[in-house]
């Protein structure tokens, strides 16, 4: 009877949880101790209430296998992070999380366009800075996750219109990853920045936050493009083709730059920060602030 016993109670901490909606994935994460595999397929965060739009792992000891899954998110349908890892020692396996336009566009050509109608379009609505993923537990693994980040303003003049509170035009920036919490690993993971903010960046305690075989690419533009926007609604027209954050130089002719910022950044007092045989492609910058070890690591 006991071995009976203990075989049922082994088999219930460990039992195979199979989702087939993001209503059920979403309500099963917040649960522990279970092995969560969700069905094969494209899903879209839009199939949730308004209001729902987010997947929050609050549990904890979750294994969370989304390999195969596709979810899509339509920029500016959602005003807040997608995915929310606050509890700890979970595992989030093969997702591919992809922000889509309304409109169909895939890779923003036309800037002048994109950046037009900001007070009434959703095109190019950010997060205020907010990333698509947060992870503020403690000892979780993300690992074979791919990201695709689009949807900010501006978009396609990189920072030369400021970074934060001093800027001059308005700011609605969108990033990647965000850690704050301990011991967190990410493995095997690639986010496409297409919008203006950070690929992977650690706020608070992030302690012995791991960042290993991970790739982060953005995309440049030529400055000398800048000049062939003459409308009066265009941001080089209204700065008068000049870097008012950069001491109003005149925008050179010869350079290009990044669209997006960082690749891995560093704020604060985080604590121990390694990244291990990472790239950062066409980012304003490979990897910023305190990093204890970096080894194997590029910026192209």
């Amino acid at each position: 009877m006991m071995i009976t016993i203990m075989m049922l109670s082994f088999y219930s901490a460990n039992a195979q949880t199979i989702v087939n909606s993001l209503a059920e994935l979403r309500e099963a994460v917040e649960q522990n101790n279970q092995t969560i595999v969700m069905t094969p397929g494209t899903y879209s965060m839009s199939d949730l209430d308004s209001d729902e739009r987010n997947i929050i792992c609050s549990g904890s000891n979750n294994s969370i296998d989304l390999t195969g899954v596709h979810i899509t998110c339509t920029v500016g349908s959602v005003s807040d992070r997608y995915i929310i890892i606050s509890g700890d020692n979970n595992t989030l396996r093969g997702m591919e999380l992809e922000d889509v336009y309304s409109n169909g566009m895939t890779e923003v050509t036309d800037f002048s366009a994109y950046n037009k109608d900001r007070e009434t379009s959703t095109v190019c609505k950010g997060l205020k800075g907010a990333p698509d993923i947060t992870i503020t537990g403690n000892g979780n693994l993300l690992v074979g996750i791919k990201l695709t980040v689009r949807g900010s303003y501006p978009y396609g003049y990189g920072s030369m219109y400021g970074i934060g509170s001093d800027h001059v035009f308005y700011l609605d920036k969108r990033c990647g990853i965000n850690i704050t919490g301990v011991g967190n690993t990410i493995d095997s993971t690639e986010v496409q920045q297409r919008a203006f903010g950070h690929g992977i960046y650690m706020q608070g305690d992030a302690d012995q936050t791991v960042i290993k075989n991970t790739l982060v690419e953005g995309r440049t533009r030529a400055y000398a493009e800048l000049y062939e926007e003459t409308e009066t609604y265009d941001l080089p027209y209204q700065s008068g083709y000049v870097m008012p954050y950069e001491d109003n130089r005149a925008i050179p002719t010869d350079e290009v730059f990044s669209l997006s910022e960082d690749g891995f950044r560093s704020y604060g007092s985080t604590g121990s920060v390694t990244l291990e045989n990472c790239t950062a492609k066409m980012m304003r910058g490979g990897s910023k602030a305190l990093f204890s070890f970096v080894r194997n690591s590029n910026q192209l």
